[in-house]
């Protein structure tokens, strides 16, 4: 079950990577309804404003709730969404968990590289732990205790920036309203919920 911290991070994620959703649908090119490119267009053309109007409607609710325009809405969610590309986003590249790794056991990333070609050649998963291990002069025991703590450390990062990022929109949006940012969450998390924020978190 999602906690509310949860359901308001996906929520921001979810508004900020849909702005595009609030285009008008595109009008239709051409009269040859007989032929499948015509009938297949005219079904996204369908799909695409059920969606738009959908997503209208909450946005619409949430003025409403915040007592504001819809207009002002859309352009705190803008100035929302500006706020999220703002926040510095983790190195969580293979480079740098090579990095991060090396530092916890003490050694560089070439004699990581070099452990690795020597581990290729043992056969079998646990000869090759055993193998990697034993040419950086370590244990497998201090070796799997270090790579837990790196991947540990990398996942809380992507946590924290996920926070950093719906916390940067929110309180941009709530500074474009003059209104309370608990007020803003509130609200948007009454009107779209928990599924919202289910859709979010499925599409990362």
């Amino acid at each position: 079950m999602k906690t509310k911290r949860q359901t308001t991070i996906a929520i921001a994620a979810s508004l900020a990577a849909g702005l595009g959703a609030w285009a008008p649908a595109a009008s239709a090119h051409g009269r040859d309804h007989g032929s499948h490119q015509d009938h297949r267009q005219a079904g996204d053309r369908h799909h695409g404003k059920r969606g738009h109007d959908r997503q209208a409607s909450r946005l619409a609710a949430v003025a409403e709730k915040l007592g504001v325009s819809n207009a002002d809405l859309r352009a705190a969610i803008r100035d929302g969404a500006r706020a999220q590309a703002a926040v510095t986003r983790p190195d969580l590249s293979r480079a740098a968990y090579n990095s991060a790794l090396a530092a916890a056991l003490g050694v560089t990333t070439a004699d990581l590289e070099r452990a690795r070609e020597a581990a290729r050649a043992a056969q079998g998963r646990d000869a090759r732990r055993t193998a990697f291990a034993a040419a950086l002069g370590k244990s497998v025991a201090e070796v799997e205790a270090a790579d837990a703590k790196v991947r540990a450390d990398m996942r809380a990062a992507k946590k924290a920036y996920k926070r950093q990022r719906a916390d940067a929109f929110f309180a941009a949006v709530a500074a474009k309203l003059g209104k309370d940012v608990n007020v803003v969450k509130a609200a948007f998390t009454e009107v779209y919920g928990s599924a919202a924020a289910r859709r979010a978190c499925a599409r990362r």
